[in-house]
Formats: C-alpha cells, sequence, structure tokens
C-alpha cells in the first residue's frame, strides 16, 4: 500500500517513485496559476493583519478616552452633589418620580 510520505511505483517495488516528488513536475501554466494565487492570498492576510492592528489601536483609543470622559463624569457629579447635597437629592427624587410614572 502507498503511503503520502513514500509513494511507491505501480510496479509494486519498494524504490519510491521520483517523478511524483515536487521537484520533478514541470512548471506550468496551472503550477503559475497556483503559485500567483498564494502571493495574492499572503499578500492579503498581510493586509488584513495590518488593518487589524489599526482597528485594534484605534479601539484602544476610544476605551481611553471613554474611561476619561467617565472619571471625568463622575468628578463633576460628586462635586456638584457636595455643593449642594439637597438640590442632589430632590434632583433625585424628581427623577425617580418621572420613571416611575412612565413605567406604569
Amino acid at each position: 500500500m502507498a503511503t503520502a510520505a513514500s509513494p511507491t511505483p505501480a510496479n509494486g517495488s519498494q524504490e519510491p517513485d521520483e517523478s511524483l516528488t515536487p521537484d520533478a513536475i514541470a512548471p506550468g501554466p496551472m503550477h503559475a496559476a497556483i503559485d500567483h494565487a498564494a502571493d495574492v492570498a499572503a499578500s492579503a492576510s498581510q493586509l488584513l493583519q495590518e488593518g487589524l492592528a489599526s482597528a485594534r489601536e484605534a479601539v484602544d483609543r476610544c476605551v481611553d478616552e471613554a474611561c476619561t470622559l467617565g472619571a471625568e463624569c463622575t468628578a463633576t457629579a460628586r462635586s456638584a452633589v457636595r455643593t449642594r447635597p439637597l438640590t442632589a437629592v430632590l434632583g433625585a427624587l424628581a427623577v425617580g418620580m418621572l420613571i416611575g410614572r412612565l413605567c406604569r
């Protein structure tokens, strides 16, 4: 039985058939087409990797900006509550009542 690692000829001898090795295949139009397809796939893969790296950097920047904005909003809210605690409590009560009425 012939294996993929060591092809044997049809005559049954145990010597490998040299005509089946990749080096023995003459380059032709199919070989050139396969090489071209491989080159196109390699360049497309490279472009995809560069695009993914660029997208990853953009997402990282957006996450950093969102974290910074969140921290600034939290600091502003804390400051407003500290300067006018009664107004903050009444405002929260009004918002809660409004939400309660809308959910009925």
